[in-house]
């Protein structure tokens, strides 16, 4: 006999899927689509701890249209996990944040190509970074009212994205190539940035979009820049992933041509930063 709570007729059934997280994937997926980008829903990756298959909710990617073939060249991938929770995030931003800007954490996590011409990058960091000194910025995320007998739900995100961004990054048709796998979450709840003062208070200031720098263990150390959007951001966060996505395609090529023709990096003239 059927559970009086399943869903049986077309009306319950539709009402079920719009309770879940599915609508907030496809407005996710469709806001990477619709800034230029191509998008996949439900995308499958290698777990890189545990060796288990699973899926990651949204991945966009824009590919150099320059080469010659669909896995040779430069990829820039944004791999997209949504959170439906109604509980609100909080990114907080401390004083030791500012150690990001002088990393290519904003270039997400690189595939082993990406080593070759890494030198290079230190002088092209700023035309490709996705750094605006706009955009809110911190080193911790939490939710509020998080229950204390459950599993810290804003690691568990973290954990989750980051895992498939370095899947995503050393895929075995990947190897050798230039890939820059970024993790990004796009959440439904309200997204707030807090300040700590000197005195150990905090200044709070809702926000649309935010950057998160991160590390974990899975099992070795992966860290990353982590871009964080509510629905009401992740269009604008879409624009701009497309607008680095294109800086760095044009960045790695000026990069290579000048290995190429031993070039020093110095030497190469940078673009100017992502509006």
């Amino acid at each position: 006999m059927k559970s009086d709570k399943e869903p049986t007729t077309e009306n319950e059934i539709a009402n079920w899927l719009s309770k879940s997280g599915l609508p907030l994937e496809i407005k996710a997926h469709r806001a990477f689509r619709d800034a230029g980008l191509h998008a996949l829903h439900s995308q499958r990756y290698v777990d890189p701890e545990s060796g288990v298959v699973r899926e990651t909710d949204v991945v966009a990617w824009a590919l150099d249209e320059t080469s010659e073939h669909i896995l040779s060249g430069i990829t820039a991938l944004f791999v997209i996990e949504c959170k439906a929770s109604p509980t609100s995030w909080v990114v907080i931003n401390t004083d030791d944040v500012g150690v990001y800007r002088r990393k290519k954490l904003d270039l997400g996590i690189c595939g082993d190509g990406v080593g070759t011409i890494e030198g290079g990058l230190d002088f092209k960091i700023d035309s490709i970074s996705a750094v605006d000194h706009v955009t809110p910025y911190g080193s911790i995320l939490k939710q509020t009212h998080q229950p204390k007998n459950d599993r810290e739900t804003a690691y568990a995100a973290l954990m989750s994205v980051m895992k498939a961004a370095y899947s995503f990054a050393h895929r075995r048709e990947h190897v050798g190539n230039f890939v820059f796998s970024m993790p990004v979450l796009v959440v439904e709840a309200p997204l707030y940035i807090a300040k700590a003062r000197h005195d150990g208070s905090f200044d709070v200031e809702s926000c649309d979009v935010a950057n998160l720098r991160c590390e974990v263990y899975a099992p070795d150390r992966i860290e990353s820049l982590v871009r964080i959007a509510t629905l009401a951001g992740v269009n604008k966060l879409a624009r701009h992933c497309y607008q680095q996505a294109q800086a760095i395609h044009e960045g790695v090529r000026t990069l290579v041509a000048a290995k190429a023709a031993s070039v020093s990096p110095r030497d190469v003239p940078a673009r100017s930063n992502i509006p």
